[in-house]
């Protein structure tokens, strides 16, 4: 009977098996992933890094800058911070609540709505009576299909909790005090909130 030539077998790390043939390591594993690996690289992992590099730098132009002059300078997250300090960045740049609420109080309050009549408020250190950080969430148990509802509480809880003076106020009316129009354009209604603000304490004691 003819014995049949045995391949060599080695422990690998982790108690792994490997396998040579004629004691060379195959290269066949390597050339199928070979084509994922470059396009990974090219396609995808290289634009992000260039793009995460780029946006670590601006274009710093001299004089009035009709010279050509320009040259890049490294400013670390600074972009970063101008973006999320941007309303529109933010919450768009459609009339919104959101964004006009962050317009009304620049660098004080951060908003941001979601479904179902859902919607918070990020306010920072100084920006409210308590002199320090604090957050609003509101909920409209219906959904707030027209907004009406969010948008007025959202305006009257920022009001009692001296987020808002008179001037941004002024700015917000529509959104604190929303009309509601029949088909010819006529006001036939308006949203008033009802309520006042109390600790959370004071609502679970």
């Amino acid at each position: 009977m003819k014995q049949l030539p045995v391949p060599q077998v080695r422990m690998g790390p982790r108690g792994r098996i490997l396998r040579r043939r004629g004691g060379e390591p195959s290269l066949a594993p390597y050339l199928f992933i070979a084509p994922l690996v470059i396009v990974f690289a090219v396609f995808l992992a290289g634009p992000i890094l260039l793009a995460l590099r780029n946006s670590m730098y601006a274009m710093q132009g001299s004089g009035l800058g009709f010279d050509g002059a320009r040259k890049e300078v490294f400013v670390g997250i600074d972009n970063y911070l101008k973006a999320f300090g941007n309303p529109e960045f933010v919450a768009g740049s459609r009339n919104r609540l959101d964004t006009s609420v962050m317009k009304a109080v620049p660098g004080r309050i951060v908003a941001k709505g979601g479904a179902e009549g859902l919607r918070g408020f990020a306010v920072l250190d100084g920006g409210t009576r308590a002199e320090s950080a604090s957050g609003i969430a509101i909920k409209i148990e219906d959904g707030g299909g027209f907004d009406r509802a969010i948008s007025a509480a959202s305006v009257e809880a920022l009001r009692q909790a001296g987020v808002l003076d008179p001037a941004a106020l002024r700015a917000l009316a529509r959104y604190h005090r929303p009309v509601a129009l029949d088909p010819r354009g006529e006001p036939v209604g308006e949203a008033v909130s009802d309520f006042q603000l109390a600790p959370v304490g004071e609502l679970l004691g």
